[in-house]
């Protein structure tokens, strides 16, 4: 029977709409509950002596890790045939979802050889370079694999086993039957000589890898690892199948646009090669729905007063008990977490979003490790939030950005790139860097700087290998790996007595971001100061967090150095004998050169504070407000400045003031106002 046109329209508009709106809970291909069952499979490749020179393993007889002929000795370590075991894939969703997610496994129990003198082309050609391995290589695997009449696995499994879902699409929740097709295929070569597939390197992909054994595959990956265990790639390829594509790559941008001109790292389950941890976060978690049995919400909290769950994303309008005190358990054990809308960020930028995690590193459990003790760490999410709808597998790669304990800085670079230079008098919290990123830079000295890995050139940027601090290098003991910052230091942490506020560095204030070569529409280019505060009171002999949570801290209480397009929403205290000023921020935040300074080439913009209407600056006694040359100090109509006595507002030489018709300043007692003449000496 033919259907007319019309028919088969309908009939599929209406199976369309048959299907719920696609959400991040449930997965882009693999829903993050339940049990998956994943097919290991071991290979390598044979190099006769005419290949020989190929071979990215030297040593004949293979590695320490994973000898020529043999399974590799790590074998049993990736995954577990079962949800109780401790296999490392096992292990890390099993925590990370608290059981909600089971990833078990097994493996073909015979290692497979290919000689590469039999993997030709279609001319009868040796094939030695391949893009992912993914024709010849592919093909004849395949062919190696299906000539094993009764494949036998580890711990026993059926090739059933394998099959257990039936995809119905992306962020919907799947059939647990069979269909016929092996759920996931994931293959470990110990030496192949391909493009794309470099030591401890791989790939996933939806999609058929081949009939295995009479039955196609749903998804597969393919991975190259020498010696050791490949745990940071397979746990970042695997989970693509559940977060989304290259655009949720975090702690490592990878392929693609970045939220961010620099490519920072971090801790995060999609994170990859530059990670300072690859324990989860609380926006993994969120987005995944990964919810403690034991709690209410999935960002929990608890009040310090009552001891009572309290839903850990905080807002002014719902206030909070017990006078802003809250609890933080470990996070990792427990999903404790706060998260916190940045305020005032206009309508049509994407929205910005403080976390707060406390990772005590407990034993038993995935954390950091290393040099990343045990204390609060924070992030600022940027967009992402969409968790439903057309758009929710949509935006840009490295949303997060950490929030580093020891400030961001102007840095600067070595000569040759290799080293992280700090020094005093460079601080920068608003658009500044920090030890958890690899830095932007002009390379090639075109006055432009590229930020797009998949445009032209590639990108721009350095990945330090060391740390001066004026001139001196830290001890070794805090560093993670070596001495890179990106890998993490013990003081990207914050300890007891440390706060984040207007006043600190770094601060909780929404940062730049820039999805491009320029600019988008949705990016924020402003800084928009408010009152949030977060103090570490102290943690208790259970490792909890006490914490006091503000929405009205809006003083200064230490000398600042201020960069950046600066906006004054609510109010501003200058504390007595706090000098901030507005200065020339070095840190790159544009593509192309914004200014020549002393013969320099600046990627960043002049500075200016923006006081809008309502707003109020308060100064008190002895504090200065230092206009410093090239930057602006703008008072809006309605805006007020209170000066107390001896506080005084330096316009130095090439900066300037303007102040609207209706702007308040009425000066205190022995208060000035200070504009200095070209030429003259600096206060």
């Amino acid at each position: 029977m033919r259907l007319s046109p019309w028919v088969v329209w309908f009939l599929l508009l209406a199976a369309a709409h048959a299907q719920t709106p696609p959400r991040a809970s449930e997965g882009w291909y693999i829903n993050p509950y339940g049990r998956i069952h994943v097919l290991f499979v071991f290979a390598e490749i044979d190099f006769d002596s005419t290949f020989s020179h190929l071979d990215p393993e030297k040593n004949p007889d293979g590695s320490a890790g994973w000898k020529k002929g043999r399974l590799p000795f790590w074998r049993d370590k990736i995954i577990s045939p079962t949800p109780e075991g401790d296999g490392f894939l096992t292990t890390y969703f099993r925590q990370a979802s608290f059981g909600r997610f089971q990833v078990t496994g097994d493996y073909l129990d015979s290692i497979i050889t290919l000689p590469i003198s039999q993997i030709k082309d279609a001319k009868g050609r040796v094939v030695i370079q391949e893009a992912f391995a993914g024709n010849h290589y592919r093909q004849a695997l395949i062919r190696k694999l299906n000539s094993v009449e009764t494949p036998v696995f580890r711990w026993g499994s059926q090739l059933a086993d394998f099959d257990t879902w039936t995809f119905k699409g992306q962020g919907q929740p799947h059939l647990n039957q069979p269909n016929e097709r092996i759920d996931l295929v994931m293959v470990i070569y110990r030496n192949i000589h391909v493009n794309n597939l470099a030591d401890m390197s791989g790939f996933v992909s939806p999609g058929s890898y081949g009939k295995l054994w009479g039955k196609e595959t749903d998804m597969h990956s393919v991975f190259h690892a020498q010696s050791q265990i490949p745990k940071v790639i397979m746990r970042h390829e695997f989970s693509h199948m559940l977060y989304g594509g290259n655009n949720f790559h975090t702690a490592s941008g990878g392929v693609g646009t970045r939220t961010f001109m620099s490519q920072v790292g971090g801790w995060s389950n999609m994170s990859a090669s530059d990670c300072a941890s690859p324990t989860w976060n609380a926006w993994d978690r969120e987005r995944m729905g990964w919810r403690n049995p034991q709690n209410q919400y999935v960002v929990s909290a608890r009040c310090a007063q009552t001891g009572e769950e309290i839903n850990g994303v905080l807002n002014p309008e719902n206030g909070i008990c017990g006078q802003g005190r809250v609890i933080l358990r470990d996070f990792v054990s427990s999903g404790d977490a706060l998260k916190i809308p940045l305020p005032h960020l206009p309508d049509g930028k994407s929205k910005q979003y403080l976390w707060i995690e406390n990772h005590q590193c407990l034993e038993g459990y995935l954390d950091h490790d290393r040099a990343m003790k045990p204390g609060i760490y924070a992030y600022i999410q940027v967009g992402k939030d969409q968790t439903e709808g057309d758009q929710v597998f949509g935006g840009d790669n490295n949303y997060l950005w950490p929030l580093v304990a020891a400030g961001n800085h102007d840095f600067e670079l070595s000569i040759t790139g290799d080293t992280l230079l700090r020094r005093s008098g460079f601080e920068n919290p608003f658009t500044g860097h920090h030890y958890l990123m690899r830095h932007v830079r002009d390379l090639n000295g075109d006055g432009k700087i590229n930020v797009l890995p998949d445009n032209g050139p590639k990108t721009e940027y350095h990945l330090p290998q060391d740390l001066l601090i004026d001139g001196k290098r830290p001890p070794d003991s805090l560093f993670t790996f070596q001495r890179y910052p990106i890998f993490g230091m013990q003081t990207v942490r914050f300890l007891e007595g440390d706060i984040l506020s207007i006043g600190s560095n770094p601060a909780p204030v929404p940062v730049y971001s820039h999805g491009g070569q320029q600019p988008k529409s949705t990016d924020n280019r402003r800084i928009y100061l408010n009152g949030i505060s977060i103090r570490v009171l102290r943690f208790d002999a259970l490792g909890q967090a006490h914490l006091q949570v503000r929405w009205d801290d809006f003083k200064v209480n230490q000398n600042r150095r201020w960069c950046g397009d600066i906006v004054l929403v609510e109010r501003l205290e200058l504390q007595p004998g706090v000098e901030v000023k507005l200065a020339q921020g070095y840190s790159p935040q544009v593509a192309q050169v914004a200014q020549n300074l002393d013969g320099r080439p600046v990627f960043a913009d002049a500075t200016q504070l923006e006081l809008l209407p309502g707003s109020t600056l308060s100064m008190e006694a002895r504090s200065v407000l230092k206009v410093e040359s090239g930057s602006t100090l703008i008072v809006r109509g309605g805006a007020s400045i209170l000066m107390r006595k001896r506080s005084k507002i330096v316009v130095e030489s090439g900066a300037s003031i303007r102040v609207e018709e209706g702007a308040m300043l009425p000066a205190g007692f022995w208060s000035k106002l200070v504009v200095m003449k070209p030429g003259s000496r600096r206060l």
